[in-house]
């Protein structure tokens, strides 16, 4: 999934294996298409508002898709949740990685990580202001989440949200842009 947020595509596979992809279309509304079913029949939301899209996985394992709008707030969109939002005010989030179980990391205006977790738990603040430009997550689909974050030094720093340790691994003025995966241990990486 993208640094800042896709500004095309993003894509994610569904605990059952399912492939797929969310869209922005040349409306700049939010379109999915999947291997079981295709394209759904007409776009989700309406034209002229989403700006970026990152694609994760809810609780169920389900396809899901965090948005900023045109209007820059942050919205997310499942198939078995639909609509849940504004999450983030208008101008509030610079940059978004979505993960699984409904979460979705983000550097704020103040240049803070922050994650946010669908359901009771709310926000979550990582690190505090000043530290982040973009950022990207590598997750295993069981609850281990790390964040890469490139620094305003273009700097990259480690953040595990299990410990909230920051340790930084490149140094500053060395990194331009970021994207984390995982390794064939199933590692960030």
């Amino acid at each position: 999934d993208g640094a800042d947020g896709q500004d095309g595509a993003s894509a994610v596979t569904e605990a059952d294996g399912n492939p797929v992809v969310f869209t922005i279309g040349a409306d700049h509304s939010l379109n999915r298409y999947d291997d079981k079913r295709g394209w759904l029949a007409s776009p989700i939301g309406t034209s002229g508002t989403i700006r970026a899209i990152s694609a994760g996985r809810d609780a169920s394992g389900r396809a899901d898709v965090f948005v900023i709008g045109e209007d820059t707030s942050l919205l997310e969109w499942s198939a078995s949740g639909g609509w849940v939002g504004p999450i983030g005010g208008p101008g509030s989030i610079l940059a978004m990685a979505a993960a699984s179980n409904n979460e979705v990391s983000v550097v704020t205006s103040d240049h803070s990580v922050f994650d946010y977790f669908g359901g009771s738990r709310g926000w979550v603040r990582r690190s505090a202001a000043g530290l982040a430009g973009t950022l990207d997550v590598s997750d295993n689909g069981e609850g281990d989440v790390v964040i890469f974050a490139v620094t305003l030094n273009n700097g990259l720093v480690r953040i595990d949200d299990t410990t909230d340790s920051i340790t930084q691994i490149g140094g500053n003025g060395s990194i331009q842009a970021i994207s984390a995966g995982l390794d064939a241990q199933n590692r960030a990486d």
